[in-house]
């Protein structure tokens, strides 16, 4: 566990230097503000008969320069659950980094380039590693923003040493939709975000996480946010996972800066 927080910190020390420069452009001079940075803080208990706590992070970052908008996230999660007899033991335990730079020609019509580093305990993976692009179209107002996404990834799977399977590189299509809709004048926001990769070779052999977040807003900086956090391998057991697909809902709260 110690080195998955360690690779979290340092990539959260680079996903808020996104964002500080920008703050400081911001606080000079309020029209030339192009960032946002966000932080959030969840957790779930179950206790009785059946005992389970789990503990989610993230940070992440945005910031936007004429033709070009850079996005970065880092996330961790970790989870414990009690056996029959009473005695704890570790049940999940994630963390995920991405970051994405999207090129916005003031048209409906953009691309992007992306990259993704994660670590899975629960699906048996050590470390996953991933770099694509690809072409996109956004649609939406105000109220209500659309994106699509059609690329190619190629992707490095280490597994954990407890695992038979080889590690292996891959070539993936990466697919992904994302939706952010205010209401109530900005103090309700909902924002839904999935992608899908299947594998060129084998299109049924696929990767799909879906994250989906409602956010009720306290004041200006601070909300909270109920999450549901869902990702599906379909190789998952065949590594010797005890299922094929991991969901989750969190409560947690929201500071934006």
């Amino acid at each position: 566990m110690n080195r998955s927080v360690f690779s979290l910190l340092k990539v959260g020390l680079f996903v808020f230097g996104l964002s500080a420069p920008g703050a400081l452009v911001g606080q000079a001079n309020d029209e030339a503000r192009n960032w946002a940075a966000e932080g959030e803080l969840g957790g779930s208990v179950f206790f009785g008969n059946s005992s389970q706590s789990a503990f989610t992070a993230a940070l992440s970052g945005d910031r936007g320069r004429e033709l070009l908008r850079l996005r970065g996230r880092a996330g961790f999660a970790y989870g414990e659950a009690s056996n029959a007899s009473g005695e704890s033991f570790k049940n999940k335990e994630a963390w995920d980094v991405g970051a994405r730079l999207d090129i916005e020609p003031g048209t409906a019509v953009g691309a992007f380039f992306k990259s993704k580093v994660e670590s899975i305990f629960e699906k048996k993976i050590d470390l996953r590693s991933g770099v694509g692009a690809g072409g996109k179209i956004r649609a939406g107002g105000d109220a209500v923003q659309a994106e699509f996404d059609l690329g190619l990834l190629v992707e490095k799977t280490i597994l954990d040493e407890t695992s038979t399977l080889p590690d292996e590189v891959v070539g993936k299509w990466t697919a992904g939709f994302r939706l952010v809709r205010g209401m109530d004048e900005g103090r309700v926001r909902f924002e839904t975000e999935t992608s899908i990769e299947p594998e060129l070779r084998d299109p049924g052999v696929f990767t799909l996480t879906s994250r989906s977040s409602l956010a009720f807003q306290l004041n200006q900086r601070i909300a909270v946010q109920f999450s549901f956090v869902d990702g599906y391998d379909t190789e998952a057991e065949n590594r010797g996972a005890r299922s094929n697909n991991d969901g989750q809902i969190f409560f947690g709260v929201v500071g934006r800066f």
